[in-house]
């Protein structure tokens, strides 16, 4: 997914916010915490995703002339903290890949979707799942986004939002069953 610069992310534009965000701080209030809720679970670090949320309303306010002209601005916020995401996590693992080639042995990731007491554990089936396949079922049914708002967020077609929720379900659905094994 290709990072959206936030001052020219092309999203909609209207007369008046449709939300009647009168300033900055009004998007503030009512949208943090439906966006830092759904960056959690799509990231699984709380940090990350408060620091996402934190950039992404930097951005709007930075921008806010833009912004609040937009028929959804909290579809802009929400892309502009997604893209944020990916960027730090992609940044991450070039980072470890270094690191990883200076260590002598490689440590290899689990897919463990319990916990030492053998309880389901969904935020580790989540992470298990690749990177779209999560951010489209993270914004489909913790957000409860349509599939075209998703689309907006990803930057892909509706059709392949279906296609990622599919794989995404599936792969759920195999790590899910075999914990009941």
């Amino acid at each position: 997914m290709e990072a959206v610069d936030p001052g020219r992310a092309e999203l909609p534009m209207a007369a008046s916010s449709s939300r009647g965000y009168a300033s900055p701080e009004a998007l503030f209030r009512a949208q943090y915490a439906p966006l830092y809720r759904t960056l959690s679970v799509f990231c699984g670090n709380e940090e990350m995703a408060a620091d996402a949320a934190q950039e992404a309303f930097v951005e709007a306010w930075l921008h806010w002339s833009r912004v609040r002209g937009l028929d959804r601005p909290e579809a802009w916020l929400r892309r502009v903290a997604v893209n944020r995401l990916l960027n730090r996590r992609r940044s991450l693992l070039r980072r470890a890949r270094a690191l990883l080639r200076l260590q002598p042995r490689a440590l290899q990731p689990t897919e463990a979707v319990a916990d030492p007491d053998g309880r389901l554990d969904l935020a580790a089936a989540l992470q298990a799942l690749p990177t779209q396949q999560r951010l489209a079922t993270v914004l489909r049914y913790v957000d409860d986004l349509s599939l075209a708002e998703i689309a907006a967020v990803m930057g892909v077609s509706e059709g392949t939002v279906s296609q990622h929720l599919a794989r995404g379900r599936a792969r759920l659905r195999t790590l899910l069953e075999g914990h009941h094994e």
